[in-house]
């Protein structure tokens, strides 16, 4: 297969490296991060139309969770 030559394509090589089986349908986390924040409602609201699983985590929630000392 051929894949882009991004970070899409580096994951998709790398799964496929790794005797993934492509077939199965797997549960994908991932973080995209927007130029300024807090985000827009709107922009939660279309985000949740497309993919309705999707959470939104404000940057200081996350990085108390993951340890990082905020203050």
């Amino acid at each position: 297969m051929k894949f882009p030559n991004d970070s899409i394509g580096f994951v998709l090589n790398d799964l496929i490296n790794n005797d993934i089986d492509m077939s199965l349908v797997y549960k994908i986390d991932f973080r995209i991060d927007f130029e300024s924040w807090p985000l827009p409602d709107e922009a939660r609201i279309v985000i949740k139309q497309i993919y309705p699983d999707a959470v939104t985590i404000d940057p200081a929630e996350e990085e108390l969770a993951d340890g990082i000392d905020v203050d």
